[in-house]
């Protein structure tokens, strides 16, 4: 889902603390997920109670919106990913080409999912590398 709402995000400032999607009906993000309303309608409240997205009118019939803090710690889960994409394919193919792209150590908020999953990927990747450490703050 995270992917999809990122994708359809309106071009924004930095600072924009609401940025709008291209989401504007709960019953068509249901159907490109292939989920229930029902079960979908209890996973945006869930991610609305953490202050994650929202709606600009009237919830399920208006453009949702996600939060800045949200799309931050998107970017970070897919910096961590490539990351450890990057250290794969230095295992396998170094030398002659080494990109560098690693993390020593990366602070996250509990506040999400996303948070969550991230640290989640981030202490794989540093059980593997024993020189990364997760702050989760």
């Amino acid at each position: 889902m995270g992917d999809r709402l990122i994708a359809g995000i309106e071009a924004v400032g930095a600072d924009a603390e609401r940025i709008p999607t291209s989401v504007n009906s709960t019953t068509e993000m249901a159907s490109w997920l292939r989920l229930s309303r029902t079960h979908l309608a209890r996973k945006l409240r869930e991610a609305e109670a953490l202050g994650s997205i929202g709606w600009f009118g009237q919830r399920g019939h208006s453009v949702m919106w996600v939060s800045n803090s949200f799309r931050h710690e998107y970017a970070t889960a897919q910096a961590v990913k490539l990351a450890i994409i990057d250290n794969a394919y230095e295992a396998a193919f170094s030398p002659p080409m080494k990109v560098g792209l690693t993390f020593q150590s990366i602070s996250v908020s509990p506040s999400s999912g996303i948070s969550r999953r991230v640290a989640g990927i981030f202490r794989a990747f540093a059980a593997r590398r024993r020189s990364a450490r997760v702050v989760v703050a």
